[in-house]
């Protein structure tokens, strides 16, 4: 009730004065009915939830978790329930979801969430999770091999690895990398005598780790040069029934290998330095021997 300032004076006692007495308090409690406490406002319509951001597809790697998110709006309280394949989730009722460390059994699978409130509920879009195997680190099968070439040749090295690719390769010299070397094989340039006894091993690595192989060694032999004879065979006499004997002088890169011939045909098994006819007749006399 509103109060009510009001003073009354009058000259004489009696009916007058109650009589406008009672007016104003009937005024006074007429203005009551527009009062406008909060107890008289209508009641507020709960909004049904919505769903502003949908929880995202989530791709880990095995042994990884996953965490799924959502954003909703709505009157207050809004409850919410994760569900895996349709099926609700245990104790998952908030606004986001983390899983257990995932398996490869995991993959595939698609999270839901229900939110709701006094108004109702709604349902997420589903969010599949994609589980990736574990890498497995790189094991070299193929050690790369030893080499041996001549001065001016090139010499190629190789290495076989198992593991999740993709792998990566580095080679390396004498412990050093080797620039734009990072594939399976590496060629060297042509060889010099420099080179010779220089080691090469080879880093293979990927997201899981990392194997150096064992080290290659390069052999470099000098350049082979071509025979020269030093000393020619020596024409010879003889009495018919003696042997006649011829022996050459060669130098140049070793092995060398001979080849004595008569009249311009090659003799058989005529291959040493050296070489011995046999018991000579007249019709020998004017051969000609070569090697």
């Amino acid at each position: 009730m509103k109060p009510l300032n009001a003073s009354i004076t009058s000259g004489h006692a009696g009916t007058p004065g109650t009589l406008l007495t009672l007016l104003l308090l009937g005024l006074a409690l007429s203005g009551c009915g527009s009062d406008s406490s909060p107890s008289a406002q209508s009641p507020v319509t709960p909004v049904a939830p919505a769903i502003t951001t949908q929880p995202a597809s989530q791709m880990v790697v095995a042994g990884q978790t996953a965490t799924f998110t959502v954003t909703a709006t709505g009157t207050a309280p809004l409850s919410y329930q994760w569900q895996k394949n349709g099926t609700a989730i245990g104790a998952a009722t908030a606004d986001s979801y983390t899983t257990p460390a995932t398996t490869a059994s995991d993959d595939g699978d698609q999270f839901t969430v229900v939110v709701s409130n006094a108004a109702g509920s709604v349902t997420s879009n589903a969010a599949a999770l994609t589980v990736s195997a574990a890498p497995v680190a790189p094991t070299i099968t193929t050690q790369p091999a030893s080499q041996m070439v001549t001065a001016g040749q090139m010499a190629t090295f190789t290495v076989t690895a198992t593991g999740t690719a993709p792998l990566s390769y580095q080679w390396q010299k004498n412990g050093a990398t080797i620039g734009a070397a990072t594939a399976a094989s590496y060629t060297t340039p042509a060889t010099t005598a420099a080179d010779n006894g220089d080691q090469f091993t080879v880093v293979v690595s990927n997201a899981a780790g990392s194997v150096t192989s064992n080290a290659a060694a390069l052999t470099v032999n000098s350049a082979p040069v071509a025979p020269t004879i030093t000393r020619q065979p020596a024409s010879q006499t003889v009495t018919a029934g003696q042997t006649a004997a011829f022996t050459v002088t060669a130098t140049g890169t070793a092995p060398l290998s001979y080849q004595w011939q008569k009249n311009g045909t090659a003799i058989g098994a005529a291959t040493a330095a050296s070489y011995t006819t046999p018991a000579t007749t007249a019709s020998d006399n004017g051969d000609q021997f070569t090697v």
